[in-house]
Formats: C-alpha cells, sequence, structure tokens
C-alpha cells in the first residue's frame, strides 16, 4: 500500500472515516475476563473522579501480568486509532505546534517519510519500521487481515480466548468478580478523602492478586 492510494477521497482535512471497522473487531474479543477488563478500562477512562494522576496510580497497579490486561491493550488500540484520525495525537505546543493538526498533516508527513527513507538508507521504508502499517495499521486492519497464509492477530487472539474462557477455570471466575468490584467502586465515587484512597487501593490490590491467581492456573494447564 502506498500513501497515495485512496488520498482522493481525504481532500478535506477531517476524514470521512473512522475507526468503527476496529471496534467491531475488538467487539469480537470480548468474551469472560476480556469483556469485564474492557468494561473496567472503560469505566476508569471516562471517571470524572479520579485525577489523571490516580487513574495512571491505578492502572499500574493492575497491569501487574500484561497478557491478561486485554481491556488496557484494546482500550488503549482504540483510543490510538481516534487520535489519529482527529490528529490528536500530534499534542499542541506553543513553540512547535501552536494550531491543532489534521488528519492530512499526519498522511503528508507519513508520504514525507516514504520518499525520505530510500534516499537517506538506500533501503524501503518497510526495511526501517517507517512503512505506512507502521505509522497507521489501526487504520488499515493490521490486526484483522495478512497479506500471506497466516491468522491474523485478532483471529489467533480470539482463538485463544475462547480456550482459555470454555476451559471454565475458577480464577478466571474470581478475576472477573474483582474486575467488578473494582468497576462498581469507581462508578460509585462522588468524592475524593484518604477512606476513598484505601478503598481504591483494597480493590486495585484485588485485581492484581486474581491475575497472578489466573496466570498461575494458566500456566499449570496441559
Amino acid at each position: 500500500m502506498t500513501v497515495n492510494k485512496g488520498l482522493l477521497s481525504l481532500v478535506e482535512n477531517t476524514p470521512n472515516f473512522s475507526n468503527q471497522t476496529l471496534e467491531n473487531a475488538v467487539n469480537t474479543l470480548k468474551l469472560g475476563w476480556v469483556l469485564k477488563s474492557v468494561e473496567l478500562d472503560s469505566v476508569i477512562a471516562s471517571n470524572g473522579v479520579l485525577t489523571t494522576s490516580q487513574k495512571n496510580d491505578l492502572k499500574d497497579d493492575i497491569n501487574n501480568v500484561t497478557h491478561l490486561n486485554l481491556g488496557r491493550t484494546l482500550g488503549d488500540l482504540v483510543r490510538h486509532s481516534a487520535s489519529i484520525i482527529d490528529a490528536t495525537i500530534i499534542p499542541l505546543d506553543d513553540a512547535d505546534n501552536p494550531t491543532p493538526a489534521t488528519f492530512l498533516e499526519i498522511l503528508q508527513q507519513v508520504q514525507t517519510v516514504q520518499g525520505l527513507i530510500p534516499e537517506l538508507y538506500g533501503v524501503t521504508a518497510k526495511d526501517k519500521s517507517r512503512a505506512v502499517n507502521d505509522h497507521l495499521g489501526t487504520l488499515n486492519n493490521i490486526f484483522t487481515a495478512t497479506e500471506d497464509s497466516s491468522a491474523p492477530v485478532f483471529t489467533s487472539l480470539l482463538e485463544s480466548i475462547n480456550f482459555i474462557v470454555t476451559a471454565d477455570l475458577a480464577t478466571e471466575t474470581a478475576l472477573e468478580t474483582a474486575y467488578d468490584n473494582l468497576k462498581n467502586f469507581i462508578n460509585g465515587v462522588v468524592a475524593d478523602s484518604t477512606d476513598f484512597q484505601e478503598t481504591l487501593d483494597n480493590f486495585a490490590t484485588a485485581v492484581a492478586t486474581a491475575h497472578t491467581n489466573f496466570n498461575n492456573a494458566l500456566a499449570s494447564e496441559p
């Protein structure tokens, strides 16, 4: 794929498409603990009482087993793709970027890179991990399609999730409960306080412990 392909449909600064295809693909993965994890991530992101610092600390606390914490991974993936479309991925800066960027500008920058890499290094942009999919792959179905006979990333991931959920492990049920408890607490908070932070930390610790127990159970399976 070249950046020029499809540019005629992007003559406006605001593109006439969304990341709905990616969101639909993510929705197929929402089974068992993954569904609960995604719900928790959404609640953390949208809560108006928790400060940014509290949210970051909380996300770090419950990210102790990263490959199980799929809610954060999938949530970040969807938010990242949306930030490319509306160009908020490029932060405002009074000195270097005083006005909001546009999606078309991002495309133009990627196009520039496509030309510079071969000139500077004598190899393709893909060889330097600077190809279109390295920049915009989340919008180019990189996780749901492949150019060879291998299974797409999301197809393999769905198979793994299905396999684990079908095993009906008690530790998965316990993790789902821990997710729900933390989610319900966050949904119910109305103000910050010392007791509030202590309770939040306790629920976060319970999720981290459930992650560890679930991971240990998976490791012991044939």
